[in-house]
């Protein structure tokens, strides 16, 4: 009798999963619903035009703060020189440090 009784909690729990589930699926749209999305989008009702998409993309650019590319070119160029910077630097320390262990030996 224990068993039966588990097994019947199983699939209520089972059942009370699906249900869940099966709530997602009855906001999606029904078949014909979907052929008339599709199909007002391929007779072009819904396109944007090229304009539109242009300024959409130019304003999530600016509203979400998001790198041009000059902007990229920029801290690239900054960092080249920075590794420029850096290995002249070097270079010229190690020349110094050598030419002064040569002198005092």
């Amino acid at each position: 009798m224990e068993e039966l009784i588990k097994k019947v909690n199983e699939i209520d729990k089972k059942v009370a999963l699906l249900e869940e589930r099966t709530k997602k699926i009855d906001s999606m749209p029904s078949k014909d619903e979907m052929k008339y999305i599709i199909s007002s989008i391929i007779d072009g009702k819904n396109i944007p035009s090229k304009h539109e998409v242009e300024n959409s993309i130019t304003k999530i650019i600016k509203e979400n703060d998001l790198p041009t590319n000059s902007d990229v070119s920029l801290k690239i160029e900054k960092a080249k020189n920075t590794q420029i910077r850096w290995t002249i630097g070097t270079i010229i320390t190690i020349v110094s440090v050598a030419t002064a262990i040569i002198k005092y030996l």
